[in-house]
């Protein structure tokens, strides 16, 4: 499997917020629209305590936050 697989261009938001968690809330929010979530404030929980542990930022404004919980067997990417 690529990459792409696990892409989808429903899963693109284009933003204009300023903040990490604007963007966070953001991107959670079109994951739950796509029914690809089943508690979208899990998730966005389970992505704040992932960077509390240590920061998925690389830096120039890109990051890789990212979450595992068990209720969730399949692997999706949500581009902001």
């Amino acid at each position: 499997m690529s990459l792409a697989d696990y892409m989808s261009p429903n899963l693109i938001l284009f933003s204009s917020s300023k903040t990490r968690h604007d963007i966070l809330h953001a991107l959670v929010d079109l994951c739950y629209q796509e029914g690809r979530l089943l508690d979208k404030q899990l998730f966005y929980q389970a992505i704040i305590d992932r960077e509390q542990v240590i920061s998925t930022a690389i830096g120039r404004g890109i990051a890789v936050p990212h979450a595992t919980l068990s209720a969730y067997e399949t692997f999706f990417i949500a581009i902001a």
